[in-house]
C-alpha cells in the first residue's frame, strides 16, 4: 500500500513540477534537509505543536502506518503517539532531496531509533523508519504538504 502511495507521489511530482535550476539546487537541498532535522528534533522532544507546525496545505494528506490523516488531525495524532512512548530517541541516518523548483522538493529520509510503550515493550529500528514527503516553500520556511511514513522495527526481548 505505501509503495503504491510513494509511486503515486513520485508520478505526480514528475508530471506537475518543473525541474529546479542547477544554481538553485544546493540552496533547496540545504533548506529541505533542514526539514528532516527539524522533524527529528521536534519528535524527539515530544513537542506535538512544533512538529505539527512543519505541515501545511494544499495537499494535506499525511500517512502514518496505513492510515491517512487530514492536516487538522496531525497534532492530535502526534500527541497520541508521543504520549504512548517513553525513552524515545531517533537519529536521521540519510537524507535525500530532489529539488523540483525553487519552491518545491521531494524529501526522503531514513531514521534509526527506539522507544518503549507503556506496556514495557521496547521497539528498535535500525535504518528502517522511512519518511517520504513533498515539501513546498511558504515565504521563508519550508512546509510538508504530503507525507507517508513507514517503519520496520523489531520488538526487543523483555
Amino acid at each position: 500500500m505505501l509503495s503504491t502511495i510513494r509511486a503515486a507521489l513520485l508520478a505526480a511530482i514528475g508530471l506537475f513540477a518543473p525541474v529546479a535550476q542547477a544554481q538553485d539546487r544546493s540552496t533547496v537541498e540545504r533548506a529541505v534537509s533542514g526539514v528532516a532535522a527539524e522533524w527529528n528534533r521536534t519528535w524527539n522532544a515530544h513537542d506535538a505543536d512544533a512538529w505539527a507546525a512543519l505541515f501545511d496545505r494544499p495537499v494535506g494528506v499525511f500517512i502514518f502506518g496505513a492510515t491517512a490523516y487530514p492536516l487538522d488531525s496531525i497534532k492530535p495524532v502526534a500527541a497520541r503517539y508521543m504520549g504512548q512512548r517513553s525513552n524515545e530517541a531517533w537519529t536521521v541516518d540519510k537524507v535525500h532531496v530532489v529539488p523540483l523548483s525553487d519552491t518545491s522538493a521531494f524529501l526522503q529520509f531514513t531514521l534509526s531509533g527506539r522507544y518503549t510503550l507503556a506496556s514495557g515493550i521496547t521497539w528498535e529500528y535500525d535504518r528502517s523508519a522511512h519518511v517520504t514527503a513533498l515539501v513546498h516553500r511558504r515565504g521563508s520556511s519550508w512546509k510538508i504538504v504530503a507525507s507517508a511514513n513507514s517503519a520496520g522495527g523489531r520488538r526487543l526481548p523483555s
